[in-house]
């Protein structure tokens, strides 16, 4: 029997809770709590992208919102450097997590400051490929993350592990984020930066997000009879996450328009945002630090107890100020055109320095692969992977 149906039993009259079971009850709230955060999230695209009546400039409040979650999630990563494991797994590896963001950010700063003058000039083609490559690199990474996302999921719905087959097909659905903006991202950035048409690699791009789209179709129906034809493994929700998470990126195929293409990435990247922002809510809750032991609880002990509760909340207040709020710190003004020009293009490369990094980092701090990262995951989300098991005692 699961721990969710253990846990749904009621208690005789007069029956006192272990301490050990209420751990567990804690834990079981922590795991269906977390199930359904990540459910709703990875829900948004297809509200989104299925439906022509939502429209951003509509919904001003809203589309803060959207754009807040979306971007916040990146530099939120900083908040995992809290965390001992993982400055432990930096310390055990200084070439991949040191040297290699060090160049990540030389690359940026490279290509967008050798080519302000010809941003100014609309003609910076090279710019142009090159953020086309950081956006398809970011669905990709969307792709990956939702591996993760329905494989937590089953743990938090006491479902057992994914599949070999789940796996793959979890990874056609991410390729098939990374070549979707082939055609619309080079839409989307030739106007900004380049008068040029790019009408060789347009071509190119439309033969590729058209395969893309009929491939879409086909892993979209094959997902579809999977879990069917298995269904013994899925309840509903289960079922619907699977096929959420394989087929993230539909609804950027039924539409390939600029416009709404750019609805769907605003909504896929506050999915994408929401998503990480709870396995790092959820770290917060359930990491606590060694502190000696005391018979009398006061408040300076509460708070260390929860010390990255609160670290996760200043992070994310003050990241949020900096991105939108403003309320400390200020949104800056330039003196001229051409010194905006180059200041522009320096926020630009460390924005983008800094979101090739979380792409970076997240790639080995989430891998189940990998020893160090293991161990980090099996302890920070141990409500998940051990959960405590419920008895009632007289």
């Amino acid at each position: 029997m699961g721990l969710s149906n253990t846990a749904a039993t009621a208690l005789p009259y007069g029956t006192t809770v272990a301490p050990e079971s209420a751990v567990a009850q804690k834990q079981l709230l922590m795991r269906k709590s977390f199930g359904a955060l990540l459910f709703c999230a990875t829900v948004v695209p297809y509200l989104v992208g299925f439906s022509h009546m939502m429209k951003f400039s509509k919904l001003h409040p809203l589309q803060d919102w959207i754009l807040l979650l979306a971007s916040i999630h990146v530099p939120m990563t900083m908040y995992l450097f809290t965390d001992p494991a993982i400055r432990t797994q930096v310390r055990n590896g200084p070439i991949k997590f040191i040297v290699v963001p060090i160049l990540l950010f030389a690359v940026c700063l490279l290509f967008f400051l050798a080519s302000t003058r010809d941003i100014m000039q609309h003609k910076a083609n090279v710019l142009t490929f090159f953020l086309v490559s950081v956006l398809s690199w970011n669905l990709w990474h969307f792709g990956k993350q939702n591996i993760g996302v329905y494989a937590y999921y089953r743990l938090s719905q006491s479902t057992g592990g994914m599949l070999p087959i789940e796996r793959r097909l979890l990874y056609i659905g991410a390729f098939l984020g990374a070549i979707s903006v082939s055609y619309l991202g080079l839409k989307g950035y030739q106007p900004q930066y380049s008068t040029d048409t790019f009408g060789y690699w347009n071509n190119m791009a439309d033969y590729v997000s058209v395969s893309g789209k009929y491939l879409q179709y086909i892993v979209s129906m094959f997902s579809a009879v999977y879990i069917i034809y298995n269904r013994e493994r899925f309840g509903w929700k289960t079922a619907l996450i699977f096929f959420l998470c394989v087929n993230y990126f539909l609804p950027s195929y039924l539409s390939l328009d600029v416009a709404r293409w750019g609805d769907f990435y605003a909504a896929s990247g506050f999915s994408h945002g929401v998503q990480y922002i709870v396995f790092l809510l959820f770290h917060s809750f359930n990491t606590k630090p060694a502190l000696p032991v005391s018979k009398k609880p006061n408040a300076i002990r509460i708070m260390a107890t929860h010390i990255y509760v609160l670290i996760f909340v200043c992070c994310f207040l003050v990241i949020g100020d900096f991105y939108y709020w403003h309320k400390v710190f200020p949104v800056v003004h330039f003196a001229n055109e051409t010194s905006e020009a180059y200041w522009s293009s320096l926020f630009s490369a460390i924005a983008a320095g800094i979101l090739v990094n979380h792409f970076w980092f997240d790639s080995f701090f989430w891998k189940f692969k990998n020893k160090e990262a293991r161990d980090w995951m099996l302890e920070r989300y141990s409500f998940l992977f051990k959960p405590a098991s419920i008895g009632p005692t007289k």
